[in-house]
């Protein structure tokens, strides 16, 4: 398969693997952190879900809403857990993509949820930073909004690819 998806790595097991990891992640992980972050109504929901962007007085007042202890908690997590996060999510749809295109002409689409980890950690470093320099959020607002926004789009293609790729497998599995 070749440098982005060794071969033998995709398999179903890797991909419940992966998968299982991922929702430890999100329900037993960030769920409880964003929680006592604060973002716990829609109007301070964390970047990373901003999938429509998001402006400097936006930033400013979702900072200011978490509070001292808050953006601390934020800056953590994105230092911590969230660098893990994306080599997960982004190699578990990496393998459901592959799977059904791999040895196609469709190949290099096995890269998108690699490009959306990227931005990822783009908006992760943004978003420290925008917490580094609060009130001072300005002159990184914008790319920190571009880099949640990327992620957010690539993302949501992969997922699409990962459906398609489930369904052209079902076939086979029978």
């Amino acid at each position: 398969m070749g440098a982005i998806m060794p071969d033998g790595v995709v398999s179903l097991r890797n991909f419940l693997l992966l998968f299982v990891l991922a929702l430890v992640f999100k329900f037993a992980l960030f769920g409880p952190i964003t929680r006592r972050i604060g973002d716990d109504e829609p109007a301070h929901d964390t970047f990373d879900v901003r999938w429509k962007g998001y402006t400097a007085n936006e930033a400013i007042g979702v900072l200011n809403a978490y509070g001292q202890e808050g953006r601390r908690l934020y800056r953590l997590l994105d230092l911590t857990v969230d660098l893990v996060f994306p080599l997960i999510y982004s190699s578990m749809l990496a393998i459901a993509i592959a799977a059904a295109f791999a040895k196609t002409a469709f190949r290099p689409l096995v890269a998108l949820p690699f490009i959306a980890a990227l931005f990822d950690y783009g908006e992760n470093f943004s978003v420290v930073t925008m917490i580094n320099r609060f009130p001072h959020v300005e002159g990184v607002v914008r790319l920190a909004s571009f880099c949640t926004q990327m992620k957010c789009a690539l993302l949501a293609v992969s997922f699409v690819l990962a459906i398609i790729s489930g369904v052209a497998l079902l076939p086979r599995a029978r």
